[in-house]
């Protein structure tokens, strides 16, 4: 598999919206063919998980669609299907274990860059809860206007809503947040 230990572990921190190149194993002639084609990672995430996660069958995909070599698609997969994995497993670590004390970044889909920004206003998932539960979310308006104002994408802004909705219903918090939409 192509690609440095540190490129691999930069792009699994921070997936999404990046461009197609931050994936290893994708050089710049593919990468700008896929962009040329509207493709960033959230994209390419988004077949990978239209063809049923399946590596095989993306990687053929790649080849076909794009000109891939076979050790090109089959990195994309690969780091593709971690993504996923990571994804989930970080969804049900979230939900068992949180503390509002843990940073942001502990949200799934938040991302180092998002948490980096969120961060500066909003130490912790704590205060991001009693923001969630003031009128007008702060003086936001909405979680969608809270969210945008950090530059969060739309995917990021929905994740974090379903994984504060999902942590405050095991939770059972009376005063909840359950309406928390984007």
């Amino acid at each position: 598999m192509a690609g440095t230990q540190e490129e691999w572990e930069d792009f699994l921190n921070d997936p999404l919206n990046r461009p197609v190149t931050d994936i290893p194993g994708v050089d710049s002639d593919l990468g700008e063919m896929m962009e040329q084609e509207g493709f960033d990672t959230t994209i390419l995430l988004q077949k990978f998980v239209e063809l049923d996660e399946d590596e095989v069958e993306f990687s053929s995909w790649l080849e076909q669609e794009f000109g891939a070599t076979p050790d090109q698609a089959s990195t994309c997969a690969k780091v593709l299907a971690i993504c996923k994995q990571e994804e989930e497993q970080d969804w049900d670590t979230f939900i068992s274990e949180l503390d509002e004390e843990k940073p942001l970044t502990t949200i799934p889909g938040i991302g180092r860059a998002l948490g980096r920004r969120l961060t500066k206003t909003y130490s912790n998932i704590r205060i991001l809860v009693q923001i969630c539960r003031e009128p007008n979310y702060g003086g936001h308006g909405s979680f969608a206007s809270l969210m945008s104002d950090f530059d969060a994408t739309k995917e990021q802004a929905e994740a974090c809503a379903n994984a504060l909705r999902e942590w405050n219903s095991e939770n059972m918090y009376a005063d909840g947040i359950r309406s928390i939409t984007y």
